[in-house]
């Protein structure tokens, strides 16, 4: 029993570090903006503005899931600095809990090498995503599903030897880690937020873009239609020819006017998740 504590402290320390340094701090003087970001291509070049926008949005799918993957790895970590909290908290205070004999031993046992196992199995994927940047979002999706459900087991886990610590009166030790740890999973997850906000926001943008657009669209069908009517209807009026076309041509340049400042709005809005991606590396 003694050798496993050991071994968890080392790896719970060593999981901590990664999944604190998952989440970096970007010098902005080094984050730079890709060629083919979407917010430098030419709107002019459709092809490869819209390849770029898929990937962009792939991108940002990933990196959500990435995000809830490293925040489900955390608190894996985080249940093993207090399952080993509350070991180390009892075998101070009352070690005689801890003896063979003792009704509470088996049990106290088989949660604390449940949880164990888990942080294991959860490392596995923390690496794998956080080392390589190759897998599909099925793959992470996937992923994601697994280290989620690791945790749910977890704390299952956890809440039982709090339970025994709670009967034995034994409060756990390493209280500033377990805060630590705890406070990372909170930071995780408001980064999350962030992110998936931007994206929604990001989305929405597009949506809009899309819906002035196919509105002004309609509105300059009808105009045409009621420029035909004219043409057809009233043969050599030619000033009421001249009041639609000019409308039909205000109205055109309304459309460009903003088209073009709804897609400025959004390319500033790409570049910030861009700038968001490129601080989670």
């Amino acid at each position: 029993m003694q050798k496993s504590v050991f071994s968890l402290k080392k790896s719970v320390v060593a999981l901590a570090v990664l999944g604190v340094s998952g989440v970096g701090v970007a010098d902005i003087n080094e984050v730079k903006i890709p060629d083919d970001s979407i917010s430098k291509l030419s709107r002019n070049s459709s092809k490869n503005y819209s390849e770029a926008m898929k990937r962009q949005l792939e991108d940002n799918v990933k990196t959500e899931f990435s995000l809830r993957i490293l925040n489900g790895f955390a608190g894996l970590a985080h249940d093993g600095v207090y399952a080993n909290g509350i070991y180390k908290g009892i075998s101070t205070t009352k070690p005689m809990v801890l003896t063979q004999s003792n009704y509470m031993y088996s049990a106290f046992v088989s949660k604390y090498e449940d949880i164990f196992s888990k942080i294991q199995r959860g490392e596995v994927i923390a690496k794998e995503v956080k080392g390589s940047g190759i897998f599909s979002i099925e793959e992470l999706s996937n992923r994601e599903k697994k280290i989620l459900e690791e945790r749910k087991n977890s704390l299952l886990s956890l809440n039982t030897m709090a339970i025994l610590a709670k009967v034995t009166d034994v409060k756990p030790k390493d209280g500033a880690l377990i805060a630590s740890l705890a406070n990372q999973s909170i930071i995780n997850q408001k980064l999350q937020e962030l992110t998936v906000g931007s994206h929604k926001q990001l989305k929405l943008d597009i949506d809009r873009l899309d819906d002035v657009v196919k509105g002004h669209r309609e509105e300059i069908n009808w105009l045409k239609s009621d420029l035909e009517d004219a043409v057809i209807g009233i043969e050599g009026n030619s000033n009421q020819i001249a009041a639609v076309s000019y409308d039909l041509a205000d109205l055109q340049s309304e459309v460009e006017y903003t088209t073009s400042t709804m897609r400025e709005d959004i390319a500033e809005a790409h570049e910030a998740i861009v700038l968001l991606d490129r601080a989670d590396e």
